[in-house]
C-alpha cells in the first residue's frame, strides 16, 4: 500500500506522456539499470544491445555564462560587476520552462526559485522548503541535490516530463568544472568591459577557451548598450561538433511503452523513499552511469 505521499504524486505522474519516462537506476528484479554516456553525433540512432532492451535518451547539458572580456570574470562578491537588462531579458527566454542547475552561492544571490523553471541547487547543505518542491509540482520549483548524479537524476527525470530535450547549468564556477565532461552547448554572452572590470583576487571565473576544432558557431551577434545596459556585448551560441549523448537502458520488457510504463512506476517508489530519507538534507539518489571517449565525427552542417 502507497503512503499517503505517493498518492500525491501519483495523479500529477499518471497524466504525463507515456512517450517518455522517468530515469531511474531500478530494474525488474532488483538489478540496476545503468545510465550510460555515448558520444555520437545528434543524428545517431542509440541502437539497444539486444532485442530484449528498449533506450531512452536523455536531455543534453547546456551552459549559459555570462563572463566579462576580457577577464573572463563571471561573478564578484556573489554578484554580477554589472547590469544588462537586455542579456537578463535574453536568459528568461532561453531557460524559462526548464530545469536550470546552479551552485549554493548563485541560488542565494537570486533568492528564490526563477518563475517559470525547475531549480536545482547543488550543495552539500540544503536549505529545503517543503512548499517549494518535487512533491509540490509546479511551474516554478526548487530541489536541493547532495551531489552531480542526484542532480542529473533530478533534471533529467524533470525534464523528460516536461518534454524538454535540454536543461541548463547556470553557475557559479564550481557548477562549470562539475559538469565539464558533459555539456554540449553554450550561450556565452561576453559583456565587453575592457579596461573598466580588472580582475581581483577573489573573483569567479570562466576561462573555458573555445576550441573552433571541437565546437561549432550556430549564432553570433553583436549587441550594443541599451538605456539599462552597462556594456556593449558579444552574445554566441556554440555546439561541440562530437555530442555526448546519455541514455538509459531498461531490459527483460519487450515494448517501449512497457518498459516506460515501469520505469514510472518504479519512479514513484524511489521518490517516496529519497523524501523520506531526506527531509532536512540535500537528496542523493543513486544515479549510475559511464562515460565513453568521444569519437571523432563529422559535424553538422549550419546554412
Amino acid at each position: 500500500m502507497r503512503r499517503p505521499l505517493q498518492r500525491a504524486v501519483m495523479p500529477r505522474l499518471a497524466i504525463l506522456p507515456l512517450a517518455y519516462a522517468c530515469p531511474q537506476v531500478l530494474c525488474h528484479k532488483g538489478q540496476l539499470v545503468q545510465s550510460t554516456f555515448c558520444p555520437i553525433s545528434c543524428r545517431g540512432r542509440i541502437t539497444p544491445e539486444g532485442p530484449d532492451s528498449v533506450r531512452i535518451r536523455l536531455p543534453s547539458i547546456s551552459y549559459v555564462v555570462a563572463r566579462s572580456w576580457p577577464d573572463s570574470i563571471i561573478g564578484r562578491n556573489n554578484t554580477l560587476p554589472w547590469h544588462l537588462r537586455t542579456d537578463l531579458q535574453r536568459f528568461k527566454s532561453v531557460t524559462l520552462g526548464h530545469v536550470i542547475i546552479m551552485g549554493r552561492k548563485t541560488y542565494r544571490s537570486i533568492g528564490r526559485p526563477l518563475p517559470g523553471r525547475v531549480s536545482v541547487v547543488l550543495s552539500r547543505s540544503s536549505e529545503f522548503d517543503e512548499k517549494n518542491s518535487f512533491w509540490q509540482s509546479g511551474e516554478t520549483m526548487g530541489i536541493w541535490a547532495e551531489n552531480r548524479e542526484s542532480a542529473l537524476f533530478f533534471a533529467d527525470v524533470i525534464s523528460i516530463a516536461k518534454e524538454q530535450a535540454d536543461f541548463f547549468v547556470i553557475g557559479g564556477a564550481e557548477m562549470y568544472q562539475v559538469f565539464g565532461d558533459l555539456f554540449n552547448k553554450i550561450y556565452l554572452t561576453e559583456v565587453l568591459t575592457g579596461d573598466a572590470v580588472h580582475r581581483e583576487p577573489n573573483d569567479a571565473i570562466f576561462e573555458y577557451r573555445i576550441d573552433n576544432r571541437k565546437w561549432q558557431t550556430l549564432e553570433s551577434q553583436h549587441v550594443r548598450a541599451g538605456p539599462r545596459d552597462d556594456y556593449p556585448s558579444k552574445f554566441t551560441v556554440l555546439e561541440r561538433k562530437t555530442k555526448y549523448v546519455r541514455y538509459v537502458e531498461v531490459r527483460n520488457y519487450y515494448t517501449e511503452l512497457e518498459s516506460k510504463r515501469f520505469w514510472i512506476s518504479q519512479q514513484l517508489e524511489l521518490f517516496d523513499r529519497v523524501k523520506l530519507a531526506n527531509a532536512d538534507k540535500p537528496f542523493n539518489v543513486p544515479y549510475q552511469y559511464q562515460l565513453f571517449e568521444p569519437q571523432p565525427q563529422r559535424a553538422r552542417q549550419h546554412g
